[in-house]
């Protein structure tokens, strides 16, 4: 899985470089969330506390717990959002590669979902313009390691980067379309490129 190999090693990548300055800045934001959420809180039991007498402890006591689910919330949705970053990050500098480190990731792409039969190769417009002269050749070689054949459809598909491979029918049923978009990868890794920043950032 090399393209897969190749997203999370921009992530350590990425994410060696960015962790000490964005979880310094998400602890930032979740203490100051913490420290308005606690005082809205003291000035609310303070205020409890003068109306009600003994009932406002229990008040107090439910306004404490509030502050500490709020405080979890805040750092729960920072490291949600270093996460995304993260991966986004290595999701834009894949695509930004050069062409030919790109199309040989999408090389190996292809020899790891083609099937063997006779099928066809579709990239996005951007891709179809900036492809290596040899891809075509390329790309039906990987398929042929599998006992299959490619040929390059010269009509883009409306993808940004990757590829899909497209069989017909034999039954006349409309066809298999394989979606090796980078997006696709990544959403099928999702959770474990999530699992895998988490591990890298805080443990």
């Amino acid at each position: 899985m090399a393209g897969v190999d190749t997203i999370i090693q921009q992530i350590r990548n990425d994410a060696d470089a960015k962790a000490a300055e964005i979880i310094a800045d998400a602890k930032k934001k979740a203490e100051a969330e913490t420290e308005a959420a606690r005082s809205a809180a003291d000035d609310t039991v303070n205020a409890a506390k003068v109306q009600a007498g003994k009932e406002s402890r229990d008040y107090e006591a439910r306004i404490h717990s509030q502050i500490g689910m709020q405080r979890r919330q805040v750092i729960l949705l920072a490291k949600q959002e270093i996460i995304k970053d993260v991966i986004d990050r290595a999701y834009g500098r894949i695509r930004a590669m050069d062409p030919q480190r790109y199309f040989g990731m999408l090389e190996k792409q292809i020899e790891k979902n083609a099937h063997a039969k006779a099928g066809e190769i579709v990239l996005g417009e951007a891709d179809l313009k900036r492809m290596p002269a040899d891809f075509e050749k390329r790309a039906d070689d990987a398929a042929k390691k599998n006992g299959g054949t490619l040929k390059l459809s010269k009509k883009p598909a409306a993808i940004r980067d990757g590829f899909l491979l497209r069989y017909s029918d034999e039954q006349g049923d409309g066809g298999i379309d394989e979606n090796c978009t980078l997006e696709a990868i990544l959403n099928e890794k999702k959770e474990e490129l999530t699992d895998l920043v988490h591990r890298i950032l805080w443990e």
